[in-house]
């Protein structure tokens, strides 16, 4: 209620008259750096450090608006999401990239004793043991001749994934 009055003591009537308080501020975000993180898996799921949020007048809710939450190999934008209670909200933007640094794995066939058929003898190798984090298939290769001649001759195996990444053995 309010009421005014003059000098004089006149009065006005008392008026009523409502104050609406609303809350029409978005909540603040403060979103994390650009992070980056090895592959772990054609789909990797790291720990992100996440983004905050506050609000002047009530508890807020922050969500990562990128889903899944697992990133292959690159730079993904995540985005933000901040709400505070009276459904305000903010969204800010921030960069998650996957790198693949990390050589295949690698293990070769066993040592191959064998007789000598001619000068240049043919050997059957075998295959390797070969797998990677990410790519399903890394390229193999070797040293080996098309022949052996008569003695020891040593072979080395290389497996390389498709972001050159490489292991010997």
């Amino acid at each position: 209620v309010c009421s005014k009055s003059d000098a004089a003591g006149n009065a006005a009537t008392p008026q009523t008259f409502t104050v609406t308080v609303r809350d029409t501020t978005a909540p603040l975000i403060t979103v994390p750096g650009a992070q980056t993180f090895e592959a772990t898996a054609v789909l990797s799921t790291p720990t992100l450090t996440l983004a905050s949020t506050t609000d002047a007048v009530s508890t807020t809710t922050i969500a990562l608006s990128y889903s899944p939450t697992s990133f292959g190999v690159g730079t993904t934008v995540a985005t933000w999401t901040a709400r505070d209670g009276a459904g305000n909200s903010a969204t800010a933007t921030s960069s998650v990239t996957i790198v693949d640094t990390t050589a295949p794995f690698l293990t070769a066939p066993a040592s191959i004793l064998t007789e000598a058929t001619t000068a240049s003898t043919i050997v059957s190798l075998g295959s390797p043991s070969v797998s990677d984090l990410v790519d399903a298939s890394p390229t193999v290769t070797n040293n080996a001749p098309a022949t052996f001649p008569v003695g020891a001759t040593s072979v080395v195996w290389r497996a390389t994934d498709s972001r050159s990444n490489s292991t010997t053995s």
